[in-house]
This record gives C-alpha cells, sequence and structure tokens, in this order.
C-alpha cells in the first residue's frame, strides 16, 4: 500500500509544471511573451524546454528581467532568447558570468552550456 502510494506521489509530481511548487503554488508569476526592444543580452543555447520563468530563473541572480523573448539565431538556426533585465547596468555583469558556462540545475531548469552577448540598439530599435 505504501509502495503504490509512493508511486502515485511521483508520477503527480512529474505531471507538475518546473515552475509550480508541490501545493500548485508558482515560483514567480507568470510572465507573457514580450518584444525585447532596446539594449539587452542575447544568450544562445537555449534548449527547447525552457520556458520564459525559467529564463527569469537564471537571471534572477542579476536583478531580474523585464522581458524574454524567444527568437530563432540567424546564424545557426538555433532557439536564442532576447533578455531584457530590470537593472541594465547588471547586464555586462550577467555576460560575464554565463558566457560559455552551464547553467541549469537538471531538474527544473534544463542543463545547458549557453553563450551570451550584450546587444546595443541603435536608431528605432
Amino acid at each position: 500500500e505504501k509502495a503504490k502510494e509512493a508511486v502515485q506521489a511521483d508520477t503527480a509530481s512529474r505531471k507538475r509544471k518546473p515552475e509550480e511548487l508541490e501545493d500548485g503554488e508558482r515560483l514567480m508569476p507568470p510572465m507573457a511573451p514580450q518584444k525585447v526592444t532596446g539594449p539587452h543580452i542575447l544568450m544562445k543555447g537555449v534548449p527547447p524546454s525552457w520556458t520564459t520563468e525559467q529564463v527569469r530563473l537564471i537571471f534572477a541572480l542579476f536583478g531580474g528581467v523585464t522581458a524574454v523573448e524567444f527568437v530563432q539565431d540567424g546564424s545557426s538556426h538555433a532557439r536564442a532568447a532576447k533578455v531584457k533585465l530590470k537593472e541594465a547596468g547588471r547586464a555586462a555583469h550577467a555576460v560575464e558570468k554565463l558566457d560559455g558556462g552551464t547553467v541549469g540545475d537538471g531538474d527544473i531548469i534544463e542543463r545547458c552550456m549557453v553563450q551570451c552577448r550584450l546587444v546595443e540598439v541603435h536608431g528605432d530599435g
């Protein structure tokens, strides 16, 4: 009987979205897809499994995110993300720490290596 309960609990946890806690609470409120304009970070190597919330978790240590837009990298056609930080002054530090590094915990956020760079936008954005 206890083994059956354990299997049911494990199955329920697998059905839960990565951004939800056991009791159904969310780690952070959902963010609607947005168009990123102006200076931002371009993060390449984003796995298909990543959601906006997972990108927000990666950048939480750098002051948080105001917008995330998933795009296709023009040169490799791989998935990338445009990320606009709440504190633009922390973008260079975020790029320095994340570029060429492995991110993700392998549980909530799929582990992968990412490339990041600052994108300065001139003109209309």
